[in-house]
């Protein structure tokens, strides 16, 4: 889990106190982190340039005043992206439904007093985001040891075992649903559908997990695979399973289909697996009315205390834009930066080609975010930003006009799938282990290297090292007295393995050699 610090205890009962929910924008992290310093508050939704809180102090400078009893009576609040188009006429339904509480060009805020009601419809993908009380978290950073790459060679395995015929099967089988919207019976057969498809993996422990909404929503399915070594820290990788349209067909193939797909198909691999932390496989529903599953699942998590050390996010993978080169838009706030950066830094080793550019999803939003709300690190990486599928939301979000590139898709499913596997660590992996520190007789930097790396002997005596490949073949043979550089600029990126042999025997060593940029 992020290091972040929690807040508990005033969300359910305030003992008097008067909690006023306030909208306050921002331009920079430190000055987040300012605001955050200077007051007592509980941040509840954290946006590109802007935080909706509460506070039972003063508001701090320049904030927008939504609630002067934020909480009581089960009162709901949902912030509600705007389209570019006819935004004056969304407002106008969103004010002849719900208690406009704030609106500018871009979102609205709107509450309601009943927690039987739903909340608003999208205009855009991931245009509903509902606020909840629970979600609370300090925005310091702490570092963690736990997010330095150490990769594997096992991993080229696992990518190769993606299989383009299962995933576009299971997007296929999502699409026939003709809807998959949270509260019709459609929902439910496609719930029970995967539940179904997770309990063929015998590893896997499967749940439906149930959650208050409206009235009333189809479940999360949720499957686990426990960890060997450490099986209370979780990697969770999700999507959201539910569709939306403004008509009653609403297929939803790139709208999430695409995503539930490539949970599917990791699910389906690494089951065959053991891997040291537990991994958590999630489908989510009632994303587009709110993020309100996945928001349920994360905000359980907190109070559990469950160490989740990352969420990996899937949600629309499967639309390439002409013939634009394939790309990841990587969403994130700035608090999941060490996640980011370790997704990057795996990335650039298994797959140097798959570019990745930072971004930020104007007018949108999606699971990621109800993590971290949560105090824990999310990251999204997503199709295009601005050139995703144009069919989304529509009868035409079908596989062809929307999921009209299968390689992009794969290409998604196995960087999330390296990135997953790097953080969660193989059981008794597939090749050698670095021997303890106090045993090493041959020193290396830098690692990862990517044109030149430093072998020192560390006993002064000569040593005979071996570089072998990933799949065992030989490299090259040097004999290292003292220290000696060697050239690796031009071998491939990937992880290869180091045999020092002295005249105590041998040892072994991962190097990892990253991509030439």
């Amino acid at each position: 889990m992020k290091l972040y610090t929690i807040f508990f205890g005033l969300l359910i009962s305030f003992s008097g106190f008067s909690q006023q929910l306030f909208l306050k924008n921002y331009t920079t992290p430190q000055e987040l982190e300012s605001i955050f310093a200077a007051q007592t508050l509980d941040i509840h939704h954290t946006g590109s340039d802007f935080i909706i809180a509460t506070t039972q102090d003063d508001l701090p400078s320049g904030a927008f005043a939504l609630s002067s009893d934020a909480w009581l009576n089960g009162a709901n609040y949902f912030l509600v992206w705007l389209p570019q188009e006819n935004t004056q006429t969304a407002l106008k339904e969103i004010a002849n439904q719900y208690n406009l509480l704030y609106s500018d060009s871009q979102k609205a805020i709107v509450g309601n007093s009943s927690a039987s009601q739903s909340g608003p419809l999208p205009y855009v993908h991931g245009g509903v985001v509902r606020i909840s009380p629970s979600s609370s978290w300090k925005p310091t950073v702490v570092e963690d040891s736990k997010y330095v790459i150490d990769t594997f060679p096992a991993i080229y395995d696992l990518m190769a075992m993606v299989d383009t015929g299962e995933f576009m099967a299971t997007i296929r089988h999502l699409e026939s649903y003709g809807t998959r919207m949270f509260s019709t019976p459609q929902a439910i057969e496609a719930q029970n559908w995967i539940k179904a498809k997770f309990e063929e993996y015998p590893e896997l422990i499967v749940e439906l997990q149930d959650f208050p909404y409206g009235s009333g929503s189809s479940d999360n399915v949720i499957a686990t695979l426990p960890g060997k070594t450490s099986p209370d820290e979780y990697i969770v990788l999700g999507s959201h399973y539910d569709s939306f349209a403004w008509g009653s067909s609403a297929p939803g193939a790139d709208d999430n289909a695409s995503g539930t797909a490539a949970v599917l198909e990791l699910a389906r691999i690494l089951s065959q697996f053991e891997f040291d932390k537990s991994l958590v496989f999630c489908t989510f529903s009632a994303e587009e009315v709110g993020l309100v599953g996945s928001e349920y699942y994360a905000s359980n998590a907190q109070s559990q205390g469950m160490d989740i050390l990352g969420y990996f996010n899937f949600d629309m993978i499967g639309y390439r834009n002409g013939n634009d080169p394939i790309h990841t838009d990587m969403i994130a706030p700035a608090s999941a930066l060490e996640l980011v950066n370790f997704y990057k830094g795996v990335v650039a080793i298994y797959l140097p080609d798959f570019d990745v550019f930072d971004a930020q999803l104007s007018g949108g939003d999606s699971d990621h975010t109800s993590f971290n709300n949560n105090g824990y690190m999310g990251i999204f990486p997503f199709e295009d930003v601005p050139n995703y599928s144009p069919y989304i939301h529509t009868a035409q979000d079908l596989v062809g006009p929307s999921v009209n590139s299968p390689e992009m898709a794969e290409t998604f499913i196995k960087a999330n799938l390296a990135s997953v596997v790097s953080l969660s660590v193989p059981y008794n992996p597939v090749g050698f282990d670095d021997q303890p520190s106090e045993m090493k007789v041959l020193h290396i930097f830098p690692n990862p290297a990517t044109s030149a790396v430093t072998l020192s002997s560390m006993n002064h005596e000569p040593l005979n090292v071996i570089l072998f490949s990933g799949i065992g073949q030989k490299v090259l043979e040097v004999t290292v007295t003292g220290q000696r550089t060697i050239d690796v600029s031009s071998l491939p990126s990937g992880v290869y393995i180091l045999q020092a042999i002295s005249s105590a025997g041998s040892e072994f060593h991962r190097l990892i050699v990253g991509a030439k940029r």
